[in-house]
């Protein structure tokens, strides 16, 4: 009886539209024109992580409160790669075991970047987007430009006022690399 009481509220359809809108920044061709090799279903998979991480950051500077959209945001996210492993004939006793994988990497890449974007320290964070995006060891040109992009995009979505994101509008990442 009291079960919905304390349970805390969800509200997916206010975070969906505001995934789409990742989605697409994710996919802009400037990111991958010159990086091909990020045009894979991994280095795909790495953007849009990386992409929801910086809006997840931001959420969670609105306090207790927020991380609930936060929350629904991740878990549109991986009902979202759920949906594609599925689309790409993966069967069911596989499909769970890819999403734990994929969740850890999510979460390992959260943890990664934590310091380099904090400090704002453009060569840390080259070096773990080397690791995370590139799956490759040492910061190269790729990556410092990546470093650049993700640290001006996380500066302009953190001047975006925080209703913007409520609203599904598109967040405002960086427009080139």
């Amino acid at each position: 009886m009291l079960k919905g009481f304390f349970t805390r509220k969800s509200d997916k359809t206010t975070a969906e539209p505001l995934y789409q809108a990742i989605v697409s920044a994710a996919r802009r061709p400037f990111l991958y024109q010159k990086n091909p090799e990020l045009d894979t279903l991994d280095g795909r998979f790495n953007l849009l992580s990386l992409h929801v991480i910086l809006v997840i950051r931001r959420i969670n500077t609105q306090g207790e409160a927020a991380k609930a959209f936060a929350q629904d945001l991740f878990d549109i996210m991986f009902k979202d790669m759920e949906a594609a492993i599925r689309e790409i004939g993966a069967g069911d006793t596989t499909v769970g075991k890819k999403i734990r994988t994929m969740a850890e990497a999510f979460y390992g890449a959260a943890k990664a970047y934590e310091p380099g974007l904090e400090a704002k320290d453009q060569e840390a964070l080259s070096e773990v987007l080397a690791r995370n995006v590139f799956n490759r060891e040492g910061r190269d040109e790729a990556s410092d430009l990546l470093a650049s992009y993700v640290l001006t995009s996380e500066a302009r979505l953190l001047a975006q006022p925080f209703e913007d994101y409520l609203s599904g509008q598109i967040p405002h990442f960086a427009d080139q690399l």
